[in-house]
């Protein structure tokens, strides 16, 4: 469960960077896929940590 909610800690991060760097397409760009893919995979992990821990009672 940390996993997740620390990727997602992480998209967040990247998402407020991407307004220090808004001139700059490429960082924008880059910023994004890197916190798209940490959000995406944050609630993956989240959901499957959820369903572990459902399973196992």
């Amino acid at each position: 469960m940390n996993e997740g909610v620390l990727r997602i800690a992480i998209f967040i991060m990247f998402a407020s960077l991407t307004y220090t760097v808004r001139h700059y397409v490429w960082a924008v760009v880059a910023l994004l896929v890197v916190g798209l893919y940490s959000l995406v995979t944050g609630i993956v992990q989240l959901n499957r940590d959820k369903d572990t821990a459902e399973n196992s009672h």
